[in-house]
């Protein structure tokens, strides 16, 4: 059976994001300009949410995307991706738009384009 290449970049790209929430949250949330304390406990909630998703992605990776069977896979990762879009354009319109958000945004658009498509 064929890899899916989509699926199997978004592992890769959620798990190594998860990975540094989840080892690094104090050093995320000085990066972002927060005071680390509570930001770095969500900021690990998040971490845990996306080796979740991760672990989706990878697991099926051999499954196809098209027709029924595909749906609820490429559904979770769009919401993800539209929600994930979302948050970091509300974030650059209440004026908090540093680099991680910049970041975030160029992440989730790709992502929200890819699985739309």
């Amino acid at each position: 059976m064929k890899k899916n290449l989509v699926v199997v970049v978004t592992a890769f790209a959620l798990a190594l994001l998860s990975a540094a929430c989840l080892f690094a949250p104090e050093e995320i949330a000085q990066f972002s300009g927060s005071r680390a304390g509570a930001t770095a406990y969500f900021i690990q909630l998040y971490g845990a949410a996306l080796l979740g998703l991760a672990g989706l992605n990878w697991w099926n990776r051999f499954s196809l995307t098209v027709g029924i069977h595909g749906r609820p896979l490429v559904a979770a990762n769009f919401m993800h991706a539209v929600a994930g879009l979302g948050v970091s354009l509300s974030a650059i319109r209440h004026g908090d738009g540093g680099r991680l958000v910049l970041g975030f945004l160029v992440f989730y658009t790709a992502l929200a384009v890819t699985f739309s498509l």
